[in-house]
């Protein structure tokens, strides 16, 4: 609980609609059409209060949202006076979470929630670059798995019967990862871990260092031997759930 109080403070307040969800069709299962346009009003005017924060989409989030926009079965003015803002919005040169204000305190709160531990991203770097040298240069991957963005990566690695614990966090989809990952942890295999370890590199690449879309998509394709479509989801993945991944960490400092 209190991890998703702090969330508060970070610049997630000024982003009204997560990227996890696609919030308007769910919410026309509960709300009238005339309450969903109030939403995505109030969507378009955080969005600008948060420009004047310097707190900025990057281009894989907007990309998103529009796709959201454009498969919604609801039409209405304030739904198109969105997408045309944000087709119009120029996005953060960057896709990580570094690069907002506070950025780098947002991200380094998640390892320490995921983790369970306080490590800097130096330190965590260092103990996955431990893993990857000993893993073989063609690591073999799901590719169907690692492709799926209804779940975060971390839990769709898991084995399909490993049951999941119940967390407060929505944006987790009601499900502690940690602890998931920490019942099941006898189900994960040694190729399984060294492919977490390679996204791994890559959460802390985008969230903490900085790595550009291009970098992180090389990483991926070259690495694990996905396409540019299977890279690309998988960088969504890594994008919405940060650090997530390194709910791992106990297994991967004992492989």
């Amino acid at each position: 609980m209190t991890y998703l109080t702090i969330q508060q403070r970070y610049p997630e307040r000024y982003l009204g609609w997560p990227m996890q969800s696609n919030i308007v069709e769910k919410a026309l299962e509960h709300f009238t059409p005339q309450q969903v346009d109030a939403w995505l009003k109030r969507t378009q005017t955080r969005l600008v209060s948060a420009r004047e924060s310097n707190i900025l989409l990057s281009r894989i989030e907007r990309a998103q949202l529009l796709t959201y926009l454009s498969t919604t079965k609801h039409q209405s003015n304030e739904k198109e006076a969105l997408t045309v803002f944000l087709q119009q919005y120029k996005t953060r040169s960057g896709i990580g979470l570094s690069q907002l204000p506070n950025g780098s305190e947002w991200y380094q709160s998640k390892l320490n929630y995921y983790t369970g531990d306080v490590n800097s991203p130096y330190e965590l770097a260092s103990v996955l670059s431990t893993v990857i040298e000993d893993a073989p240069k063609d690591i073999t991957a799901n590719k169907q798995l690692l492709a799926s963005t209804v779940l975060p990566t971390a839990l769709a690695l898991l084995d399909v019967g490993c049951e999941h614990a119940k967390g407060l966090n929505w944006r987790d989809h009601f499900i502690d990862i940690r602890t998931t990952i920490g019942q099941c942890k006898g189900q994960t295999d040694r190729n399984v871990l060294h492919v977490v370890a390679l996204i791994a590199e890559v959460d802390l690449g985008v969230h903490a260092f900085s790595w550009s879309q291009q970098q992180a998509m090389h990483r991926l394709q070259t690495r694990l031997n996905l396409n540019e479509a299977q890279a690309y989801a998988l960088l969504k993945s890594i994008v919405f759930y940060p650090a997530t991944i390194l709910a791992f960490l106990d297994q991967l400092k004992h492989l």
